[in-house]
C-alpha cells in the first residue's frame, strides 16, 4: 500500500489528471510520448466545465483557466502548467508561457526549479485537498497518512469505515493486508455489508464519473 514514486517529475505532473478527474492516460504511461485517442477525442469537451474543475483542484481563477482553453491551449498543457504552478508558486500564465516547441514539461520543471520532492509533496497535498472537501476528512490526518505512503483510495475507504466504526483511519488502513479485501476489514469491524455498499457509494457520487475506478466498490472491494 505504498504510493512513493522513484520516476521522475513528469510522472507527477501527468499524475495531476487524477486529481483534476480529467485522467486521459494511466500514470504508468505518463511519461511517454503523447499519443491521439479516438475514443477520447471524440467525446464532448466542455471548456467550462473542464476550467472549473481545474479551478477547484488548483485554485486557480477559473476565468484565467478558461480563457487559455478558448485561446486554444490543450486541456493535457494546462493541467501541468496548473501543476507545476502550485508546486513553483508561480501563475498559471508565466508556466503556460514557458512551454515551447523545443522543451518538453520535465524541462519546464527544471527551469522553474521544481524538484522530485516538491512535485510529491505538491501531489500529496493536492490529494488531501481533494478528500477533504469530497468527504470531509482531516486534511492533516490524510496528509500524514499519504506522507507515510498509502494511497488516496485506500484512505478514503479506511475513513469512511473509521467513522462507521469509531476507529481512527490510520488503525483501520493497518487492518487492511495482502490476502484480504476491504470488505473484509468492513465484517472484521461490525461494519454491515449494506454500510459498505452505502459507503462506496458515497465514495463514486463524492468522486464523480470515472471515480470507481480510484475509489469505488470494485477496486475498495479487492
Amino acid at each position: 500500500m505504498r504510493l512513493v514514486s522513484k520516476k521522475t517529475v513528469a510522472i507527477f505532473v501527468l499524475g495531476a489528471f487524477v486529481l483534476a478527474g480529467a485522467a486521459l492516460s494511466p500514470l504508468a504511461q505518463a511519461a511517454g510520448p503523447e499519443k491521439t485517442r479516438p475514443a477520447i477525442e471524440k467525446r464532448q469537451f466542455d471548456p467550462d466545465k473542464a476550467a472549473q474543475r481545474l479551478s477547484e483542484t488548483y485554485g486557480i481563477a477559473k476565468d484565467t483557466v478558461l480563457a487559455r482553453l478558448n485561446n486554444g491551449a490543450n486541456i493535457r498543457d494546462v493541467n501541468r502548467a496548473a501543476f507545476l504552478a502550485k508546486a513553483s508558486g508561480k501563475t498559471l500564465d508565466e508556466v503556460l508561457d514557458l512551454k515551447t516547441g523545443d522543451n518538453n514539461w520535465k524541462d519546464v520543471a527544471k527551469t522553474l526549479g521544481v524538484t522530485r520532492e516538491q512535485a510529491k509533496a505538491t501531489f500529496r497535498g493536492l490529494s488531501a485537498d481533494k478528500l477533504n472537501a469530497k468527504l470531509g476528512f482531516d486534511r492533516a490526518t490524510v496528509l500524514g497518512l499519504l506522507e507515510q505512503g498509502y494511497k488516496s483510495r485506500d484512505i478514503a475507504v479506511a475513513g469512511l469505515l473509521a467513522e462507521n466504526a469509531d476507529k481512527t483511519p490510520a488503525s483501520v488502513l493497518e487492518m487492511k493486508k495482502i490476502n484480504n479485501t476491504w470488505r473484509d476489514v468492513a465484517q472484521s469491524l461490525g461494519v454491515s455489508d449494506e454500510t459498505f455498499k452505502q459507503d462506496m457509494l458515497k465514495l463514486r457520487q463524492a468522486f464523480g464519473h470515472g471515480g470507481h475506478h480510484r475509489f469505488g466498490h470494485k477496486r475498495a472491494a479487492q
